[in-house]
């Protein structure tokens, strides 16, 4: 074998152990993820870009980025007109449609109701449902104009990293998917079952103002409206609603309530109509407020670890002696892997230790205000009565919105002795100390604190610390009784009753 043979054999002997341990390393590596689910559903929290944040716990830190520079979004918008058959049309569309949940429902009780009675006439409810619909995606950070904040950059350069760790989170926010929506609901009477075409069709083109209806002429209207549809708004939506037209309106008794979720404040905006014409000034008005990408609620976004910003390299020192004993030196990948677990890992404690602490505050007050509100006042300080009928109330789930089958008094026996709760707290941090210790002597990118026995013992600890019940459903919020339905009048056009013989005997 020639001299040149063997220097190149010799080469590649040489960057194997290092192609294996990279080989092996970079799938374990953390990349950018993308969250998509329930776990940034909750408007109380704030996704905003550069924001750091922590994946174990589902928490927003400090934003670490300055001056954050933001690359040029797109959008996606659509338009629909859609007449409902059922109102259970109305609670699929619009549900599927906006994803937004409320306590007694998405439209009010009346929205809800198939008919009613004008005197002794019944009258049917019909329904007509327009939205608008804005995405907006691809508003990331331009991490090559984005720098990290200047008392972020201090704890760097100081190699604070589990301070950094503590305020920054391990990830940060690189971009966010937003969405706003427009959702209105027009509902009008007849006495009638069926459904008047003539009436929607009219609507359809005051609303979106496809041509004038000389254009569309006679029974030819509804056609040349619904051939309208895929235009969008076109510019003659400044269109006068005709008298006759009003008049229908009027007699049908059109009402319109909407709802608007994700859009940007826009001071000379008015989202408030009371008729055809301040409808489409308001639909006008909603269409610039979604424009704004900074606005909208949160449906996406990705995260990246730290670790993986170059500023963030730039500025720690891994370049000291790692192994004081001796040994072969860790590779930049394993020191950075090890630093990346070991960060999220202290973040992980930190949040079980101040969830511990919430929840004995959180249970503390609840307590105070179930004493408060709903039970007499002891004399001699001890534990009151109830006040008649409070101690069987169901109480909301305060996360969710909806009501649960839990008890007021079921609550208070959760909370009316919050000591144990600060005792589980004491106990936790106890036990964490040990792992704590031993990781930052061993240094906190040379070894993982998988290798590290006292964390090992304490991961499943951490699993079952949060009560949710306490959380979920402190400070209580009593459930209304349902409402009484109303009854027709005497003399209604209601069927007439069977014959006595063909309906089954009463229970005595």
């Amino acid at each position: 074998m020639d001299t040149r043979k063997r220097v190149r054999l010799s080469f590649i002997l040489a960057l194997l152990p290092i192609a294996v341990a990279v080989f092996y390393l970079l799938p374990i590596q953390a990349g950018p993820t993308i969250i998509r689910d329930n776990r940034i559903d909750d408007t109380a929290l704030t996704p905003v870009l550069g924001r750091g944040y922590t994946i174990v716990t589902n928490t927003f830190q400090s934003k670490c980025l300055d001056n954050v520079v933001m690359t040029e979004p797109s959008y996606d918008f659509q338009y629909k007109f859609e007449s409902m058959e059922t109102m259970s049309d109305v609670t699929h569309s619009a549900s599927s449609e906006t994803s937004v949940s409320g306590k007694y429902g998405f439209f009010s009780g009346s929205a809800r109701t198939a008919f009613s009675y004008s005197g002794n006439t019944k009258l049917f409810f019909h329904r007509v449902l327009v939205t608008l619909n804005m995405d907006t995606y691809y508003a990331s950070v331009d991490e090559a104009k984005s720098r990290i904040s200047a008392s972020a950059a201090k704890l760097l350069q100081a190699n604070d990293i589990p301070g950094f760790f503590m305020g920054c989170g391990s990830y940060y926010i690189r971009s966010i998917g937003r969405n706003a929506k427009f959702v209105s609901l027009f509902t009008y009477q007849d006495q009638s079952e069926s459904r008047d075409a003539n009436f929607e069709a009219d609507m359809q083109v005051a609303v979106s103002g496809f041509g004038s209806k000389d254009a569309c002429p006679g029974s030819e209207l509804q056609e040349c409206a619904s051939q309208g549809t895929s235009t969008g708004l076109s510019g003659s939506a400044s269109q006068k609603v005709t008298y006759s037209f009003k008049s229908q309106v009027a007699s049908k008794r059109l009402t319109i309530e909407t709802h608007a979720y994700g859009l940007g404040k826009n001071e000379g905006a008015t989202l408030i109509s009371y008729d055809l014409e301040t409808f489409k000034a308001a639909i006008k008005d909603a269409f610039i407020s979604m424009q704004n990408p900074a606005t909208g609620k949160v449906k996406n976004m990705e995260i990246v670890p730290w670790v993986e910003n170059t500023e963030f390299q730039a500025s720690i020192n891994l370049e000291q002696k790692e192994n004081p004993a001796g040994g072969a030196p860790l590779l930049m990948y394993e020191k950075k892997y090890n630093l990346n677990l070991n960060g999220e890992f202290l973040g992980e404690i930190d949040r079980a230790d101040r969830n511990l602490l919430n929840i004995y505050y959180k249970a503390k007050i609840c307590k105070e205000d179930i004493e408060t509100n709903y039970m007499t006042q002891s004399v001699g300080g001890g534990q009151g009565q109830w006040l008649p009928g409070y101690d069987r109330k169901l109480v909301f789930n305060n996360k969710t919105g909806f009501s649960s089958t839990l008890t007021l008094v079921q609550l208070y026996n959760m909370v009316k002795e919050p000591t144990p709760l600060l005792d589980k707290q004491q106990q936790f941090m106890k036990e964490s100390q040990p792992c704590i210790k031993e990781m930052m002597a061993a240094g906190m990118f040379r070894k993982s604190w998988k290798q590290i026995g006292p964390c090992s013992s304490l991961l499943p600890k951490m699993a079952a610390l949060l009560n949710r019940t306490v959380d979920d459903h402190c400070m209580p919020m009593l459930v209304p009784p349902p409402p009484k339905m109303p009854s027709p009048p005497q003399g209604a056009n209601t069927p007439p009753p069977t014959n006595n013989a063909t309906q089954p005997p009463r229970p005595r």
